[in-house]
Order: structure tokens, then sequence, then C-alpha cells
């Protein structure tokens, strides 16, 4: 519980700081692009043990507004890393995944709201942390494929830096992080 109150006050003064730093209008088109490309850290909680959970995320615009609708679409790479523990077993995830996301376009421009669908592989492994001798316990958590989802949205307060949010159903569950233009 201690954990989770650190995350979430983490996610409020984040985002409070940034929009002590947003300016109230771009004077720059922010609009998602071909051949754009955003890169960035994240924090969020996972959706196992409820653990804080690390990663990175890479997009890059692969079909113009128009060409799919009003919107975008961006291929997005993902990486997530969270660990936990309970009495006796220590776990720990490092995923890997691709994301097809649709950008919705917006009025305002420093806005980016978007939906994917993404499938990936997860790598989870198990320690004994408990007393005694070690034995082989598979918690029900394989290494494996597994489908996510997600709908987010991008602040750009800069051409170049945006926060960004996530929810969504897969390994992490909530996710706020930074992400910079290439």
């Amino acid at each position: 519980m201690f954990i989770k109150s650190i995350v979430f006050t983490s996610i409020f003064l984040f985002f409070s700081t940034l929009s002590g730093l947003a300016q109230s209008t771009l004077h720059q088109d922010t609009t998602f692009t071909k051949g754009e490309m955003l890169l960035g850290p994240h924090i969020g909680l996972a959706a196992f043990g409820s653990a804080p959970s690390f990663g990175a995320n890479f997009e890059e615009g692969i079909m113009n507004p128009g060409e799919v609708g009003p919107g975008s679409i961006g291929i997005s790479g993902r990486v997530d890393y969270f660990s936990f523990s309970d009495v006796d077993w220590r776990y720990t995830w490092i995923a890997v995944g691709v994301f097809a996301n649709y950008h919705f376009q917006m009025s305002d421009k420093a806005w980016d709201p978007f939906v994917g669908l993404g499938l990936g592989y997860e790598n989870v492994s198990e320690s004994w942390a408990g007393e005694g001798l070690s034995y082989n316990y598979n918690g029900g958590w394989n290494s494996g494929l597994y489908l996510a989802g997600d709908a987010g949205i991008r602040y750009f307060f800069s051409p170049s830096m945006a926060a960004r949010a996530q929810l969504g159903f897969g390994i992490t569950y909530l996710v706020v992080g930074l992400d910079f233009r290439l």
C-alpha cells in the first residue's frame, strides 16, 4: 500500500509540475504524422501485484491524417519491468511489446489522444525469498505472449516534449511518462 501511495503521489506531482510549465497555446503544429518519432521513459502500476513498473516507449508515425480517416497511425515499441514479493517468493517481469496506435486529431494541436492494441512477450521469473529449502513453484504466471490494449493522451507543453498518460490492460494498467521528439 505504501508503494501505491508513492506512485500516485509521483503521478500527481508529475502532472502538477507539467501544468505549471505548460503554455496555453503552442505556436507549432504538434499533429502526429508519418515519420514523426517520439521516445521517452515512463512509470506506472503493474497489472500483477500492483507493483510500480518502469519502462520506455518509442513510437513512429506510419500514416498521415486523412489516409485512414481523420486520424493518423503509429507503431510503438515498449519495454516494461516490475518486480514484487509475497511471503516466500519474488516475481519479476520483463515485457517487450509492439502496439498499433490510432491518433485522433484535435482542434487544439497540443493534445494527442490515441487508442492502441498490442502484442508482446513477457519473461516471468520467480525466486525463493523465504527461509528453508527451496522447491519449484509456478505461482500461476508463465513467460509467453500477451495481448494488450490502451487508451492514452499526450500533452505537448513544448514543440519537442510531451507528457503521456495511458490506461490499459496487459502488463500495466496505468502509465505516465515524458516523450521527446527525435
